[in-house]
């Protein structure tokens, strides 16, 4: 880009890259440093003159015996063993030519290995660090004038880790240079400098960023001639430095050479979380992505039936390593794999890389902790493992309170800036229903769009594979550069939310904004919504807003349905057995004990059969309570109640009631779920379940048989008889009155 910048002529101009400027922090007042010997340039030549950190060629000149002049290693931040070929022998030869080694890092890596001390040192979440005032990196380029931003910790620091000016620090005091450390923490240090610029940390902390007015213009003037630092005092392509160490001055694009078949490329990239793999053991980004993720080509990825979230083996000349594959997405190219940190830890010395082809099992009561996705945010999270190693395709979900939209259309306007959506056309839209006659009207507004099926219709019937699932979720995208515009998934899609983006001629569809998704936020619709009528998240997850919302409406309505039947039958007075007010709850309770059975057999982890387990158990033994409590206001009812319920108590029913519901619906359950309620046993779990399900339907066969079985309540208790007779003497007279 600065290449054709220049060869445009738009260095200094509108359109092209604008001035940099930055602030001018004064560094905090410390007695002079003493100037040393050498410098780092002294250790790269003469073989090395362009390296920038020629560390890595000293330990190996120090390990084969050349110029071994350096007695100790100081490593700070950094893997050594990464950039060196023949790691083991070159670090173990390094080891015993130097007298001390010391790693200064916020995780254990392969260098600890070899040290002789090591000092854990904190990640930058959890330590301040010196402010950002570069005038190549945001905040600058993103306003464009001179700004300052605090890096301030978020958390404590975990363990015995410190910040990195500490362990300076404490170095500094104990070899007699405590006066260059004149500071007591780094606090100090930060707002002393805020101070000399106009604002302090107490503001910085309220505001993160601070903004100064530019003293320079952003751009040349008109007729003006820039002038830079070089021999020609232009931009210069072509390089004398190069040429005079025996490089091309000007490098030419040489096409690398294509791996042979069954090796690839192997290049990294860089994750929000794991900033060079540095914040590892901080536990809130390790949830967040626990271990490497690999960034596959689709057509690689097709071509070994790898899935996304499935588990691929690398092996390399030492060893290998097991990393989590990412199937879906044109990651990578398609010779190449991509890990999403810049780090593979060894495989165990002596160990056997496992068969591509095979899948990660567990056994029926393995515990296996709910795992998140390596997304990089709260949206990306899965949950549960299937028992064959696989994932659950997470289903995001937009939910909209009718209730509050007011049909104000600021989320159709969002999508369309968002998502620059032609004039004329959107992905969204507002429907408007109006109910009742005037005066008395009803107005209920819906913002409507793709509802993103698990089952999409258009992916089906897409020829070309355009349409496809993000990410392995449910939120349907169309790859524009695949789309041949056939229009085949339009004709597929019942809810008519596609078209065709003119003049372009793919189609178009809302995606989620998956592009924020992405990155942890909500769709623009979502977050423009000033009713906050629209809610986003995760079905999977149960802490989501639309799992709650959603939740809320299911228990609500599960109760009512739950409860209804019973009521019903309670308030029908003319069969004794069904008069009680107890039939309510006990259809409740029981109804909450089968859908917990339910849940437990469709559920998909050892952790959900058993807390749903232990759920059922305490619901059972509040159903047997409610039968007592039945039987007891039966049997203090009247001679009909006493007559209804004696179907239960030596009657017809007898049998089926207690060795059917009570023993083998309610009392075995019982003891397998009690049986299993330290160490969850799928099949004493799945047993229970079905005798539960049993259970419920002997409950409702019997409650229902027997109210049918027994006799009416006496009849002048319930009729008027000589009302009746009046009625029918009208019946027969149509002109009588009473």
């Amino acid at each position: 880009m600065a290449i054709l910048v220049g060869l445009l002529g738009s260095w200094g101009r509108k359109g092209g890259y604008y001035l940099p400027e930055k602030v001018a922090l004064p560094a905090y007042p410390t007695p002079a440093y003493p100037k040393p010997k050498s410098s780092w340039q002294d250790l790269a030549l003469p073989h090395f003159p362009l390296a920038g950190a020629p560390v890595t060629n000293v330990i190996m000149d120090n390990a084969h015996g050349k110029d071994a002049h350096y007695k100790g290693l100081f490593v700070h931040d950094t893997n050594l063993p990464l950039t060196m070929p023949g790691i083991r022998p070159t670090l173990e030869a390094a080891a015993r030519s130097l007298d001390v080694i010391v790693a200064v890092d916020v995780q254990p890596a392969e260098i600890t290995g070899y040290a002789d001390v090591v000092l854990p040192e904190c990640s930058y979440l959890e330590r301040y660090d010196p402010l950002r005032n570069n005038d190549e990196r945001e905040p600058s380029i993103a306003l464009r004038a001179p700004a300052i931003a605090l890096r301030a910790p978020a958390l404590p620091p975990r363990g015995e880790s410190k910040p990195g000016w500490w362990i300076t620090k404490q170095i500094g005091k104990r070899i007699g240079l405590g006066k260059y450390f004149p500071w007591k923490n780094y606090q100090e240090v930060v707002d002393w400098q805020l101070r000399q610029v106009g604002t302090s940390l107490a503001e910085m902390r309220k505001t993160g960023i601070k903004t100064f007015p530019r003293k320079t213009p952003a751009y040349y003037a008109p007729g003006q001639t820039p002038t830079f630092d070089t021999p020609s005092g232009k931009i210069e392509l072509y390089s004398k430095t190069l040429e005079d160490v025996g490089f091309d001055a000007l490098p030419r694009y040489t096409r690398p050479k294509a791996p042979p078949d069954g090796f690839y490329h192997l290049n990294y990239g860089r994750t929000p979380q794991h900033s060079f793999s540095r914040p590892q053991n901080n536990p809130v980004l390790y949830q967040l992505m626990p271990e490497n993720l690999v960034w596959i080509h689709t057509t690689a990825a097709r071509r070994f039936g790898i899935r996304n979230g499935g588990y691929v083996t690398l092996v390399n000349q030492d060893g290998g390593r097991e990393q989590q594959g990412a199937g879906a997405g044109h990651r990578a190219h398609a010779a190449c794999l991509r890990l999403a940190r810049p780090r593979l830890r060894p495989y165990r010395t002596g160990a056997v890389p496992r068969p591509r082809d095979r899948r990660r099992r567990f056994g029926p009561d393995d515990a296996r902790p709910l795992r998140p996705d390596h997304g990089r945010h709260r949206h990306a999270r899965q949950f549960r493992d299937l028992p064959q190693g696989g994932r659950v395709m997470p289903h995001y979900a937009i939910v909209i309170d009718t209730r509050t939209c007011i049909g104000c259309t600021d989320c159709v306007d969002a999508c369309r800036m968002e998502n620059s959506v032609p004039e004329g056309l959107c992905y969204d839209w507002v429907v408007e229903i109006t109910q009742g006659r005037y005066p008395e009207l009803k107005t209920e507004f819906r913002s409507e769009r793709c509802n993103h099926c698990s089952h999409a219709t258009c992916v089906a019937a897409c020829p070309t594979g355009a349409s496809q699932y993000w990410n392995g979720s449910n939120i349907v995208v169309v790859d524009a550069t695949v789309c041949t515009g056939c229009k085949a998934c339009i004709a597929a899609c019942p809810y008519d939310a596609r078209l065709i983006m003119e003049p372009q001629g793919y189609i178009g569809k809302c995606t989620f904004c998956v592009h924020r998704v992405h990155y942890g936020e909500d769709p623009a619709c979502v977050a423009t919504c000033p009713a906050h009528a629209m809610h986003f998240g995760l079905l999977d997850d149960p802490t989501s807003t639309v799992s709650r919302l959603l939740a809320g409406i299911n228990v609500a309505l599960g109760v009512a349905l739950g409860i209804y039947t019973g009521v019903q039958l309670s308030g029908f007075n003319a069969r004794p057995f069904w008069h009680s007010a107890v039939l309510g709850p006990l259809f409740l309770v029981s109804g909450l004990s089968t859908g917990a059975a339910v849940i437990i057999l469709g559920a998909r982890t050892a952790e959900e059969r058993h807390l749903f387990g232990r759920i059922d158990l305490g619901v059972i033994l509040v159903e047997m309570a409610l039968i007592g409590l039945f039987l007891i206001d039966m049997l203090n009812g009247d001679a009909l109640q006493h007559q209804a319920v004696a179907l239960l108590l030596g009657g017809a029913l007898t049998g089926l009631f207690w060795i059917g519901f009570i023993a083998l619906g309610l009392g075995l359950p019982l003891l397998l779920e009690a049986a299993s309620w330290r160490r969850p046993v799928t099949v004493l779990a799945s047993l229970a379940s079905v005798l539960v399900l049993v259970g419920g339907f002997l409950l409702r066969d019997v409650v229902v048989t027997a109210g049918q079985q027994t006799s009416w309540s006496n009849f002048h208790n319930q009729f008027n008889a000589g009302l009746l007779d009046r009625l029918r003497k009208d019946g027969e007279n149509p002109n009588g009155r009473f």
